[in-house]
């Protein structure tokens, strides 16, 4: 068979290109060159195996014999080059972004592409639409309502006021944009359920932001489209709601107008979920920005102690002495409210749980400590179907 000159050109650009290709993969597996990965993880990459573990017994009194620590070793070396060979973060980045943009498909078992590139956590949209019912039983209500009485309790009788915040999934102020899949099966969330469930002394502890976040969204969007969470102006709404919520005890305490913002619009990376693709750089969104117009009173300091693992403080102090204290402990939704609720309190004790296991962990150590005028606690809606309140003894059994 002839080949004609246009076709050997071809065949030879086409062997040239598989060369470098090949060349490039085995340099990227040794150099590592940082502008050919496109990979934005949230994991730290497998690093090579340490050759000693291959000699020597990492545990003299559990003894490895020699084929299972070489096993161990070439496991080591198979993790290893899965996560570091060859223009792997071109690959994986395209391999990504084709099923997001053209087949709306996930990488990821933890997120779900929904409608016109909304993003969700595959538990909220889970939890939203309850593709497995749930109900709570009446043992589990009640000691859902035993130990929110307890804390108040046990807070009002240290003159601590008490304030629950149940902070809504995003399908739940967004439920248009899942996918058909997630439909719902007509089960009453189980937020109603525990609400419906309160005598009414405890009810008026508890803060319930669906209505308010549903209308608010009419007038702008208040979630993030690629982010599990509720954009800044989002947590500026639910801040007027919590401050107005406070000012019931404390009339001086009013949140800050809109005019004491200048608002700003920004085409910012992808947020958690887009990260969860390794497309963050890829799939970008536009955010609003609350920037106060007058300097922040409010200032970060040191705790001063050590807290427990439960916990990462940020503390902020305005040297206000007429303002009462507060200590809100809180998940990742609550880190966008520091800034807004900072500015109300004399000292804030930001607690952010290290952990989703610890979402209904309340403990005392940090309150006692403190002495607050105001307790806040803060957890997201899909916790109620995961965890049940964990109680430290000297609230579980009301000693003092």
């Amino acid at each position: 068979m002839k080949f004609t000159n246009k076709t050997k050109i071809s065949h030879i650009v086409l062997i040239a290109i598989c060369i470098v290709i090949v060349a490039t993969s085995v340099l990227d597996t040794v150099f590592h060159f940082p502008g050919l990965n496109f990979l934005s993880e949230k994991r730290t990459p497998e690093k090579f195996p340490d050759f000693k573990g291959l000699f020597k017994q990492e545990n003299p009194g559990k003894p490895v014999s020699l084929p299972d620590r070489l096993q161990s070793f070439m496991s080591g070396i198979i993790k290893y080059y899965n996560d570091n060979f060859g223009l792997r973060g071109i690959l994986v980045f395209l391999n990504n972004a084709i099923k997001a943009q053209a087949l709306k498909t996930s990488s990821s078992n933890m997120v779900v592409i929904g409608n016109n590139d909304w993003l969700y956590y595959t538990e909220d949209a889970n939890v939203y639409y309850n593709l497995e019912s749930k109900n709570f039983t009446a043992q589990e209500l009640s000691y859902w309502n035993y130990s929110l009485e307890a804390k108040q309790r046990w807070l009002a009788k240290r003159g601590i006021y008490y304030l629950l915040i149940i902070t809504p999934d995003k399908g739940t102020i967004y439920p248009e944009y899942l996918p058909s899949l997630f439909n719902p099966k007509g089960n009453m969330p189980l937020l109603d359920q525990l609400l419906q469930s309160m005598p009414k002394e405890t009810r008026d502890h508890v803060l319930d932001l669906r209505e308010i976040l549903r209308t608010a969204k009419k007038e702008t969007q208040v979630y993030h489209r690629t982010d599990t969470h509720w954009n800044e102006e989002g947590a500026y709404r639910v801040y007027c709601e919590i401050v107005k919520k406070l000012g019931e005890r404390f009339p001086r305490m009013q949140p800050m107008p809109r005019s004491g913002f200048t608002i700003t619009n920004r085409v910012q990376p992808g947020g958690d979920l887009a990260g969860m693709l390794s497309l963050s750089n890829l799939i970008t969104e536009k955010n609003p920005t609350f920037l106060p117009v007058k300097p922040r009173l409010a200032r970060p300091v040191d705790i001063g102690y050590s807290v427990t693992k439960t916990w990462k403080p940020s503390v902020f102090e305005t040297n206000n002495n007429l303002l009462p204290s507060a200590v809100f402990m809180h998940d990742s939704f609550g880190i966008s409210l520091q800034p807004f609720l900072s500015e109300h309190f004399n000292r804030t004790v930001c607690l952010l749980k290290t952990a989703s296991k610890y979402a209904m962990r309340f403990e005392t150590d940090e309150i006692k400590r403190e002495n607050p005028d105001i307790v806040i606690e803060e957890f997201v809606e899909r916790s109620l179907y995961i965890y049940f309140p964990e109680l430290p003894p000297d609230i579980l059994y009301n000693n003092i």
